[in-house]
């Protein structure tokens, strides 16, 4: 599941994935098929298809955020809370989501190495167990 996930989760097979995470979460811990999973992936400490998502893809982007381009002035303006310009391509790009996602993230996370960065992140996305990537965004990071 973790292969190349930062390149497919904007897929429109990303939710039958994790469907099938779910059923074998339900399988290996002999649950009812229509038992729901929630704090069971806390419990055990596996992260959601969603979380697995999203750490990756922004380990991808604080690792190589040097070559994504950045605001250019210091002034203080709507939008100067962004750390990384958001592209203007397709939506449900990696490239597109990782730069709108590390926006997201506290800017004190960003001046991490790349192993703190991933712990901390790790960590956040366990209790915050994302079943999707709309809720990771509406319940945030700070």
């Amino acid at each position: 599941m973790e292969y190349g996930i930062p390149f497919w989760a904007g897929s429109s097979s990303a939710d039958s994935i994790f469907k099938l995470q779910k059923r074998a979460l339900r399988s290996i811990f002999n649950l009812n098929r229509r038992s729901s999973c929630r704090g069971l992936f806390r419990e055990n400490q596996i992260l959601t298809f969603y979380g697995s998502f999203i750490l990756r893809l922004l380990s991808l982007v604080h690792t190589h955020q040097e070559q994504f381009p950045t605001l250019s002035h210091q002034y203080p303006t709507r939008g100067g809370n962004r750390h990384l310009l958001v592209p203007r391509v397709d939506h449900s790009s990696y490239y597109y989501i990782g730069v709108v996602y590390y926006n997201q993230i506290p800017a004190t996370w960003r001046t991490k190495d790349r192993d703190t960065f991933e712990n901390i992140l790790r960590e956040k996305l366990m209790v915050l167990e994302p079943y999707s990537l709309q809720e990771f965004l509406e319940t945030g990071l700070a």
